[in-house]
Parts: C-alpha cells; structure tokens; sequence
C-alpha cells in the first residue's frame, strides 16, 4: 500500500467550502482512478491535512485527469491561502489498521439522471457524492450517505437507451423500524410530489410505502426490523 499526505492553508471563514470541495474531488478520484480513499484532519496549527491510501506508487503517479470537477477545483482554489503540498509519500511496510468495511455499490444506467437525482436527494434525503462527464462515453453521478456502506451510482452512456425498469418487481428496500422515522421519511417523499403506489408484492403494502423512481425502478420504505 502508498499513502500521500497534503497540506492546505485555508483562508479564514472558507473552511466550510474546502471541506465540501474536498469530499467531492476525493470521491471523484476514489471512483474514477482505484485510490483507497482518504481522512481529512484539520491540526493544531490550523493547517489542513489528508492522509490519502493508493493500492501502489504507481496508481498514484499514474491519474489521469479526473473528470467533472474542474469548477469544484477552481472553487477549491478561492479558498486556499497558497497551493496544496505534497508533505510525504510512504511506503507501508507494516498495517496494523483494522481493514475497511465492505462497501455495496448499487448500479444502473438511466435515461434521466437529473430526474433520478431529485428523486433520491429531494425525496430520499440522500446526498450527491461525486459527478462525472464522459468517462469513457459515460456519464454518472453517485448518491448516497458519506457515512453508509452503500451507495447508488446511476450513469447515461451516450448514445444509447437504458430504458424502464423490466418489472414492477424491481427493488430497493430500507428498513426504518422507528415509526416517527419511517413517518417523516413517507412524508418527505409525498411533500416532493412523489405518491405511493400499490406494490406487485402485496407483502410490502402490509408494513410499507412503495415510490417508483422516474426510471420505473420501485424504493420501499419498510416500517419494521431487517430480519435476522
């Protein structure tokens, strides 16, 4: 494993827009180029520093230029005081963190991006990770939670047709066994002007509220526990 470590020196009152800047890009070159991820401390001396892990050197020496967040970095810029500095680059050679946690990435094309994105951010209330433009004659966005094993990526090859979903069938489930949670949840998508539909699965209509996304894929929001 490689590990890089840069400084920033932010300007006073833009700490807030680095950090947001900051996620976005890193979860850009996590998805576009294989890295590791990275941690984002702020020290003692009010410095900013990242601790970003690569499978290898050249992984690292080896991106190419990451796309879609050219504005994002431009807007990186305005809030640095000087620009970011490389402090190190290790070499491990001995680990004894504990090892990530396995992530689930959900993915599928669509016709609609925008469409799905207001769908799972406004109705959902999950967050944009990360964008990307023609990548290879694709385009996508990820969506999700910063903190959760999971994510979404929904991308448009251009050019070609993604289609509906090939049944009412199709789903995703999110168990949300607090009643007040799963209430405001249910509410949050009617707000957004998404109704309920009936499910194909009478099962889900028991303890459930069943939205279909702009694509025709179906999201359940499941009042009760995961099964165990």
């Amino acid at each position: 494993m490689f590990c890089v470590v840069y400084q920033w020196k932010v300007k006073s009152g833009k700490e807030d827009e680095f950090r947001d800047t900051w996620r976005i890009i890193t979860e850009a070159i996590f998805s576009q180029h294989g890295s590791y991820g990275s941690r984002l401390h702020e020290s003692d001396q009010g410095t900013w520093i990242a601790y970003a892990q690569w499978p290898d050197r050249a992984h690292w020496e080896h991106v190419e230029e990451t796309l879609g967040v050219d504005l994002v970095r431009a807007r990186q810029s305005e809030c640095l005081l000087e620009k970011v500095e490389v402090l190190f680059t290790l070499t491990v050679t001995d680990d004894l963190f504990k090892p990530a946690s396995p992530k689930l990435r959900v993915a599928r094309p669509s016709d609609n991006i925008e469409d799905v994105v207001r769908f799972y951010v406004d109705g959902l209330g999950l967050q944009e990770l990360s964008r990307f433009e023609n990548h290879q004659g694709f385009d996508g966005v990820m969506i999700g939670s910063p903190d959760s094993a999971y994510h979404f990526e929904f991308t448009k090859c251009l050019g070609h047709s993604a289609g509906k979903a090939p049944s009412k069938d199709n789903l995703i489930v999110f168990y949300l066994p607090e009643k007040a949670v799963w209430e405001a949840a249910v509410s949050r998508m009617l707000s957004c002007g998404y109704e309920a539909v009936q499910s194909f699965n009478p099962y889900w209509d028991v303890q459930g509220k069943t939205f279909e996304d702009p694509d025709g894929y179906r999201v359940v929001l499941q009042n009760s526990q995961w099964p165990t």
